[in-house]
């Protein structure tokens, strides 16, 4: 039984069914064809499905893995599948009021707007920069008022139609300048750790799938 399905007017990952955008055609959503090489390897189908249940849920969702296992490229994948937004963050480096000001890439993404569906993706958020206490108590505000379906910066918002998603590497080495997270600021968060190593059984049939496609997954 294929895991994803795609239907008219959604998708269903693991039978966690996700409603597709009615306007599909922003400029903020992915394209499809950047993902015509994605391979749905053990750990991918894994990352969906955890995706899938917390878009579902409304909760916002943080995910914990080293870089280059699809993190970032599994986000976009599935926001391309149901033609939803996304608004990527880098955070190292942001500010309260870039996230923020009126064209800001967090205001943006928690604006509603008919027929639409988005995703706030904050990017290497556990990473150490002079902004980030500020940053970080900006960002409790907002999934606090997403938790409640309240507003924030006069701006109403709904968990239905905006999906926050974070994603860190684990602090310490090999990564450099990763702090952990705060308690208090981890407890909203849905906390997803993905392994560092597959199981000896995934690992092989992740080694398979990849040499049915000569090795290339266009992952990030």
């Amino acid at each position: 039984m294929n895991p994803i399905s795609h239907m008219e007017t959604s998708v269903s990952y693991f039978g966690v069914r996700l409603e597709k955008a009615q306007d599909a055609s922003g400029d903020w959503v992915p394209p499809k064809a950047r993902f015509t090489d994605y391979i749905n390897t053990p750990l991918a189908l894994d990352l969906q499905r955890r995706l899938a249940i917390s878009f579902n849920l409304g909760h916002p969702i943080l995910i914990e893995g080293d870089t280059g296992i699809g993190k970032t490229t599994t986000v976009k994948k599935m926001a391309a599948d149901l033609g939803w937004e996304v608004y990527a963050v880098p955070c190292p480096g942001s500010s309260p009021e870039h996230l923020m000001g009126h064209d800001g890439p967090v205001t943006r993404g928690l604006r509603q707007e008919e027929g639409t569906t988005k995703v706030i993706l904050l990017e290497d958020l556990n990473f150490q920069w002079e902004n980030r206490p500020r940053v970080h108590a900006v960002l409790a505000e907002v999934l606090d008022a997403l938790e409640r379906n309240g507003t924030v910066e006069g701006i109403s918002v709904s968990r239905d139609k905006t999906k926050v998603v974070a994603l860190v590497c684990p602090p310490g080495p090999p990564y450099l300048n990763r702090e952990p997270l705060e308690p208090g600021f981890l407890r909203r968060w849905v906390y997803q750790k993905i392994p560092r190593e597959l199981s000896e059984n995934d690992a092989e049939l992740d080694a398979f799938v990849r040499g049915l496609f000569l090795g290339g997954t266009g992952r990030e």
